[in-house]
C-alpha cells in the first residue's frame, strides 16, 4: 500500500515537472520554481522507491510536505486548501514514525529540515512576485460617473471599462487555495459622440490575482490588429522588448509562434465597421515575465476569447496554473477611442 501511494506520488510529480511552462530567464523566481524545485521533487520521489534511499528521500519528501501543506492550510481559504490540513497531517505523522524507527531515525531526522526547506524555497517562488504595474495617477474629474460594477454602452460594441479581478487572493498564492472577487473603483465619462471613454481605475491597495481585466470589449466579425488578421486563441503581449502577437501550440500553452511583431505601443484593432484603441494600456502593463506562461510572455495581455477582447494590465490567464501576479495600487488611467472604419 506504502509503495503504491509513493508509486502514485512519483507520477504525480513526474507529470507536474513535464507539464511546467519552460524558457524562463535564468536565475529569476520562476525558473528556479518551474526548472529547479519541480524537477528536484520528482527525483526525491523516485528515490522514495528504492529500498535503500527511501529512509534519506522520505524524510526530505515528508518535510517538504510539511512545510507547503501546512503553510497552504493556514493561509487558504478554499475546499482544497482545508484538505491540506490532512496531507499536513499525513506528513507530520509519517515523519513521527520513521523517527520512531531505528534503521530511520538518523536518515529522517537530518533530511526533514532540507525538505522543509525546500518547500519554503518552492512557497517563495510560487507566491505572487513583486508588482510591476506603473499607475498612471492623476484625479477623475467632477463630472466622471463612478461605479463600482463598470459596463458602458455607446453607438457600436459594447465596453467594459475598470480594473476587475475575477480571480484575486488575499495571501498571493495560488487561486486555486485562496479566491476572491475584487473590482477597483472606477470613474467614467464620455464625448458627447460616445466614441472615447475616459477611465479612472483606483487601488488602495496592491491585489494579487489569477484573473483580470483592464477593459473589455465586445465584437463580431473578423478582428485585425494593425492590419494583421488575428483568429481567436491568438494574444497580444510583451516579449524581449518587443509586442508580439502570438498563438500558442495548445490551447492557451506554449511554446508561442510570433504572428506579428512591433515596437511597444497601444495597438488599433478593428472589427466590423469599427475601430478600437486602448491608450495607456502599453505604459500602465506589466512587461515582467508571467510565471504561468514561459518563453518570455508578459504578465500583461490583450486577448482574444471569441467574440470579447480583453486587456489586462497584469493577469496568468495564459499557460498553465493558478498563480498570482500584483497590479500596484494606484489610479489607472485609459482613454478608450472607439471610431467607425472608413
Amino acid at each position: 500500500m506504502i509503495r503504491l501511494a509513493l508509486t502514485l506520488h512519483a507520477a504525480a510529480a513526474g507529470a507536474y515537472w513535464w507539464f511546467q511552462p519552460r524558457a524562463f530567464e535564468v536565475g529569476g523566481r520562476q525558473w528556479f520554481e518551474h526548472e529547479v524545485i519541480a524537477p528536484v521533487v520528482f527525483a526525491v520521489s523516485v528515490a522514495t522507491l528504492v529500498p535503500r534511499t527511501r529512509p534519506l528521500a522520505g524524510g526530505l519528501l515528508l518535510g517538504f510536505w510539511i512545510a507547503v501543506a501546512g503553510s497552504v492550510s493556514v493561509v487558504g481559504a478554499t475546499p482544497p486548501a482545508r484538505a491540506m490540513i490532512l496531507v499536513t497531517a499525513a506528513a507530520v505523522a509519517g515523519l513521527a514514525v520513521g523517527l520512531r524507527r531505528g534503521e530511520t531515525r538518523r536518515p529522517c531526522a537530518a533530511a526533514a529540515p532540507a525538505g522543509v526547506a525546500l518547500g519554503a524555497a518552492f512557497l517563495w517562488c510560487a507566491w505572487a512576485p513583486p508588482a510591476t504595474t506603473r499607475p498612471a495617477g492623476g484625479e477623475a474629474p467632477a463630472t466622471a460617473r463612478e461605479t463600482r460594477a463598470p459596463s458602458w454602452r455607446q453607438p457600436g460594441p459594447h465596453v467594459r471599462p475598470g480594473l476587475e479581478f475575477d480571480a484575486a487572493s488575499r495571501s498571493g498564492f495560488w487561486t486555486v487555495f485562496d479566491h476572491r472577487r475584487v473590482a477597483a473603483v472606477t470613474r467614467v465619462e464620455t464625448d458627447p459622440c460616445g466614441t472615447r471613454i475616459r477611465c479612472w481605475s483606483t487601488l488602495d491597495r496592491e491585489v494579487p490575482a489569477h484573473l483580470a481585466s483592464a477593459v473589455r470589449v465586445a465584437f463580431t466579425g473578423e478582428l485585425r490588429v494593425e492590419g494583421v488578421p488575428w483568429k481567436s486563441g491568438d494574444f497580444i503581449a510583451f516579449r524581449r522588448g518587443r509586442m508580439e502577437l502570438l498563438r500558442p501550440t495548445q490551447a492557451e500553452k506554449g511554446p508561442f509562434t510570433t504572428i506579428a511583431s512591433w515596437n511597444p505601443h497601444d495597438p488599433v484593432i478593428e472589427f466590423d465597421e469599427w475601430r478600437v484603441q486602448v491608450r495607456g494600456w502599453a505604459d500602465q502593463a506589466s512587461h515582467a515575465e508571467s510565471p504561468t506562461a514561459g518563453w518570455g510572455v508578459s504578465q500583461a495581455a490583450i486577448e482574444n476569447l471569441g467574440g470579447e477582447l480583453v486587456w489586462s494590465l497584469a493577469s496568468t490567464s495564459i499557460g498553465r496554473g493558478w498563480h498570482c501576479v500584483r497590479t500596484a495600487p494606484g489610479t489607472y488611467v485609459f482613454e478608450i477611442v472607439i471610431e467607425r472604419r472608413r
